[in-house]
């Protein structure tokens, strides 16, 4: 109803869009079958070029963590992952969270859920080279979309 209303600085300066986890429940649930989800990560996309993210906002940290991960090799490597969130407040408070955590790592070592090839990098995708061309393609048209928007 914002945007609606024209309220676009309330609208990308607001943190509702940050703490979407996205679950898709609102999704699953709303009667009029709006993209929610996908609507708070557009905010959030948008918002974060207009530099307008929130300075102490834990869910941007994480969505930046994952994204940087995801993009390297177009899978998550799940231990690179973990480690980066561990330590994104610094190397006294990721120790300690290393060691809270490591009979939950050591579980999901012996399930399986935690791979000893994600010591040495991961799996990627078969073709790292596309997948970078891809993004970079998607980054292309964003910013023109941006721009045309701005001007």
């Amino acid at each position: 109803m914002m945007i609606r209303a024209n309220k676009r600085e309330e609208v990308l300066t607001s943190t509702s869009m940050w703490m979407c986890t996205s679950c898709y429940n609102c999704i699953a649930r709303c009667p009029r079958g709006l993209p929610i989800t996908h609507i708070m990560h557009g905010l959030a996309t948008y918002a974060k070029r207009l530099n307008l993210v929130p300075k102490e906002q834990p869910t941007a940290k994480f969505a930046q963590l994952m994204w940087d991960n995801l993009t390297k090799k177009g899978r998550t490597n799940e231990l690179k992952l973990g480690l980066s969130l561990y330590f994104m407040n610094g190397i006294g408070e990721g120790i300690k969270k290393s060691l809270a955590m490591k009979d939950i790592g050591l579980g999901m070592m012996k399930t399986g859920r935690l791979s000893p090839m994600e010591f040495f990098g991961g799996h990627g995708v078969k073709d790292t080279s596309g997948l970078k061309k891809m993004l970079a393609k998607a980054q292309e048209i964003e910013e023109q979309h941006i721009a045309g928007y701005k001007g």
